[in-house]
């Protein structure tokens, strides 16, 4: 008899909380305020994950203290590049609505918008390959070959 009252008074708290967090999200939806700070977290909460997936990288290689400062310079490039990619393709999102907003889609904007974007991309395509050079320079040939075989698999961690 004690285990269902304790039971029933733990779903009733739990739906209780549940509650009040979706009525905060609602609530807190309009302050600008503390969305910039989630963002600024969510920012963080990224970088953390560029660095943890950098050390399990770096530890399922088995790189040494001799290769660590180089391989951790070309990712940390390597995501910088990607990055700054994804925030010129997110701030470009209101240029695309313009263009397609009117009854017709205006060509013109696109054709220069998707030109931006191609030049970006061949940018990053730059400091990637780079990347990868000055990673793949540091390696030995066993440890190239694991990164080769993670790459093709598609499972680098």
């Amino acid at each position: 008899m004690s285990g269902f009252v304790l039971g029933t008074m733990c779903l009733v708290g739990l739906f209780c909380v549940a509650g009040s967090s979706r009525r905060h999200r609602r609530h807190c939806r309009n302050y600008s305020s503390h969305n910039d700070s989630a963002n600024r977290t969510h920012r963080a909460v990224r970088r953390g994950f560029t660095v943890a997936a950098a050390e399990m990288v770096k530890r399922r290689l088995g790189v040494d203290s001799d290769q660590e400062d180089i391989v951790d310079h070309g990712l940390k490039d390597l995501f910088a590049a990607i990055r700054e990619f994804r925030s010129i393709l997110a701030d470009s999102r209101p240029d695309f609505a313009a263009a397609f907003t009117d009854e017709v889609v205006d060509d013109g904007a696109l054709d220069a918008l998707f030109g931006v974007h191609d030049q970006e991309l061949q940018r990053t395509r730059r400091e990637i390959v780079s990347s990868l050079r000055q990673i793949h320079a540091v390696l030995t040939p066993e440890q190239r070959a694991d990164a080769a075989a993670w790459l093709k698999e598609g499972r680098l961690m």
